[in-house]
């Protein structure tokens, strides 16, 4: 591989596509239409009440499964008991319960190994007739009424067997989905007779694994990613809800649970992730090897999220392009590179134009989330100041302003990806990088004003928020406006010309 490969790709400085970029970014940030993005974007992307994801914890998740018991045990006319094992054989997945019991009832309940007389299970369940001794199946001993229990599907075993089923269970992880003893049958183990034989600490341990595995079935619940949290999400409308954010800060992908991808689809993400890992081992060792500074040589490791580099030696640069020019701190550089080399290289430089930006936005994403708690130690040093007179509530714009940085880094970081698969040399594409070019040097500059040394200037501070918000709200509104898939933006524009 030849020395001129290794070095990474530099964006256009001259011909057609840069000019028109440069153009059309121009006109976007002339343009008058965009004030009046705000009050657009507030009516037509505002996230109702209705839409915005729950918060639960424990005690909510059991109200939250007594619910659904309720609600099918009405709809089917059954007994509690009942609707329970329905919902647990089928994955707590109503719509699809629902679905099987009006098609069938009965094979919906033998399903669950439930008996087809509904109403006289439901009588012998309240009168509790007395049953004679018998002899356990399992360990082949005589027990009485007391000393034995029986499911729904009538099969009966003595206590002891049963409990020794259910702690081997539980010790196998398993809970709600614990069933008869008796071979092959389907009858699942309700929790009311895991109370009553169980000791306390193993109940626990019972409850605390039956939960899991509801909010793991349920499909309008998912566990927040978040180390350490123990919170649940649940979303009313799978359709309309992917983004969510738990109240301890983490936001995720309610489809996949990976971090929030908007503008990518979770199989748009998957498919640049597949990309990276099968063609950026070149890249990255690349990236790796070729980030020096070109004055003393010295390898390059960021401790901040902006991206203009202070090299030691007094060097400053740009850490994607290594551009010197004092104008170009602030300023896009997202130009892909020029078509002028042909097939591998050509794709690899194009390739990587878009990893090494992804990347890039990836790490400062991941050292300015450090500012949060730089911006608490600022407000706390304020507040110290006997001069100031500030409250915390007139502080609170940088909390606010760090918030807005991360969250225009994270849209920033995956609009390349997103870039990347669009198709190339389009009209469509040199507008979505109008937009990711003013998002981008907004973002730069907010990311400076935040990371300066000293007092931070509210008013500069909240100019540069103020602008970055705007950007990153007229980037989310063309993107959700326009087809999720970036492979079919500009195709009719293509096929035409």
């Amino acid at each position: 591989m030849s020395a001129s490969t290794l070095e990474p790709p530099r964006p256009v400085r001259g011909g057609t596509a840069s000019e028109s970029q440069q153009s059309v970014a121009s006109t976007f940030a002339e343009s008058e239409d965009l004030e009046g993005f705000d009050d657009d974007l507030a009516h037509t992307t505002a996230t109702t009440d209705v839409d915005k994801p729950i918060v639960m914890d424990g005690v909510d998740i059991a109200l939250e499964q007594e619910a659904q018991i309720a609600k099918i045990a009405s709809l089917f006319d059954v007994s509690r008991y009942y609707a329970s094992a329905l919902l647990r054989t089928f994955q707590w997945r109503e719509e699809h319960l629902v679905e099987r019991f009006l098609e069938d009832a009965g094979a919906a309940l033998a399903k669950a190994g439930l008996r087809s007389e509904v109403k006289r299970q439901r009588s012998s369940e309240t009168t509790g007739a007395s049953v004679p001794f018998f002899e356990c199946g399992v360990c082949f001993t005589d027990a009485g009424p007391d000393e034995a229990s029986s499911l729904s599907c009538g099969h009966r075993f003595c206590n002891d067997c049963w409990t020794g089923h259910l702690a081997a269970q539980i010790g196998d992880g398993n809970a709600d989905k614990i069933r008869c003893m008796a071979d092959k049958c389907q009858a699942l183990v309700e929790p009311i007779l895991a109370q009553a034989l169980l000791s306390a600490p193993m109940y626990a341990k019972f409850a605390r694994f039956a939960n899991k595995q509801f909010v793991d079935d349920c499909p309008h619940l998912k566990w927040c990613p978040g180390a350490g949290c123990e919170k649940v999400l649940k979303v009313r409308d799978l359709g309309q809800c992917n983004e969510c954010a738990c109240d301890c800060g983490m936001t995720f992908c309610f489809r996949c649970s990976r971090e929030i991808h908007f503008p990518l689809s979770c199989e748009t993400l998957t498919c640049w992730e597949d990309k990276v890992r099968s063609d950026s081992a070149t890249g990255q060792w690349i990236a790796a090897n070729s980030k020096r500074c070109r004055k003393c040589n010295a390898h390059i490791e960021k401790n901040g999220g902006c991206n203009w580099i202070h090299c030691r030696c007094g060097h400053e640069f740009c850490f994607f392009c290594y551009s010197t020019e004092r104008s170009h701190h602030g300023q896009p550089c997202n130009a892909p590179p020029s078509a002028d080399m042909e097939g591998a290289q050509n794709d690899l430089a194009y390739f990587m134009h878009y990893f090494e930006r992804y990347d890039g936005h990836r790490k400062s994403q991941e050292l300015e989330t450090a500012l949060r708690a730089t911006a608490e130690t600022a407000i706390g040093r304020e507040l110290d100041r006997a001069e100031a007179g500030q409250t915390a509530a007139e502080l609170a714009y940088l909390s606010e302003s760090v918030e807005v940085l991360i969250q225009c880094r994270r849209l920033l970081k995956n609009t390349y990806p997103f870039a990347f698969m669009m198709p190339r040399d389009t009209n469509a594409k040199l507008l979505f990088e109008a937009l990711q070019a003013q998002l981008e040097a907004s973002t730069e500059m907010l990311s400076q004003q935040l990371e300066a040394e000293g007092p931070p200037d509210k008013r500069h501070v909240l100019r540069r928020k103020d602008d970055a918000n705007q950007r990153m709200r007229n980037m989310r509104q063309a993107l959700e406006a326009s087809p999720s898939d970036p492979r079919v933006w500009g195709r009719e524009e293509t096929k035409s010309s």
